[in-house]
C-alpha cells in the first residue's frame, strides 16, 4: 500500500493515478477504489527513524495533487518532525531529572541508616569502610547494642538499586532494631525479623 512504501522507503510518494499505478497492489492498498489522487510524507526524525506519515488523498481526478503541492505537505511535516522530537527530548529530560532526584532521596536515606562511627569495645580498635559500586547501592551494616553488653554487628546486601532498594533497607534496619531490642533469643529473633521481611515482600507483590 502506500503507507507500507512510504515508511518501508522513508520517501514521499505522488501518484495521481492510484489505481493504475504499478507501484502498488491494488487489492492490498486501502485506498484502493475510492482515492484517485494521493500524495504521503514520512515523519522522520533526526536519525531518519519514521514517527508517523502526513497524508492527503482526493476522489476526484481533477483535484489532482502538484509537485509543488507534495512540498508543502514534505515541509509541513519537517515542521511536525522537529515538534515531535522537542517533546521527545523534554519528557527525556523530565524523567532524568527526576530519576536524579530519587537517586538523592536514596543516597540520603541509606546513608542515614549506616553507623557513622564503629562501637567502642574495650580491648578492641574497630574499623568499618563502606565506598558503593554507584551512587547508590543496597548494602547495609549495622552495630546493634544488645542486653548484658553485647554487640551485634548486622550485614545484608538488599537487592536491586535506588529508591526501591532504599525503602527496603529502611524497613529491615527498623525490624531489625526493633526484633534485636524485644527478643533475647538471637535466633528468635532472625527468625522473626525473616518472618516479617517476607510478609511484608509478599504484600510489595500483591
Amino acid at each position: 500500500s502506500v503507507l507500507e512504501s512510504v515508511v518501508s522507503s522513508r520517501r514521499t510518494v505522488l501518484s495521481n493515478d492510484l489505481l493504475g499505478d504499478s507501484r502498488f497492489d491494488q487489492a492490498q492498498s486501502i485506498m484502493s477504489g475510492s482515492m484517485r489522487s494521493v500524495m504521503c510524507v514520512p515523519i522522520l526524525r533526526a536519525g531518519a527513524d519514521v514517527l508517523g506519515v502526513v497524508q492527503l488523498d482526493a476522489q476526484e481526478s481533477g483535484n489532482a495533487f502538484s509537485q509543488r503541492d507534495l512540498g508543502v505537505l514534505a515541509g509541513l511535516a519537517a515542521v511536525v518532525a522537529k515538534s515531535v522530537e522537542s517533546a521527545l527530548a523534554h519528557d527525556e529530560r523530565v524523567k532524568q531529572e527526576k530519576f536524579k532526584r530519587d537517586l538523592e532521596i536514596a543516597h540520603k536515606v541509606q546513608h542515614g541508616l549506616l553507623p557513622s562511627r564503629p562501637p567502642a569495645i574495650a580491648g578492641y580498635d574497630v574499623f568499618h569502610h563502606y565506598a558503593p559500586a554507584l551512587d547508590v547501592g543496597g548494602d547495609y551494616f549495622k552495630y546493634v547494642q544488645l542486653p548484658g553488653g553485647r554487640i551485634a554487628c548486622v550485614v545484608a546486601d538488599v537487592a536491586g538499586k535506588g529508591v526501591s532498594a532504599a525503602l527496603v533497607t529502611a524497613f529491615l534496619d527498623g525490624e531489625i532494631r526493633f526484633r534485636l531490642a524485644i527478643e533475647p533469643d538471637l535466633c528468635a529473633a532472625v527468625a522473626a525479623i525473616n518472618e516479617a521481611f517476607c510478609e511484608q515482600i509478599g504484600r510489595a507483590h500483591v
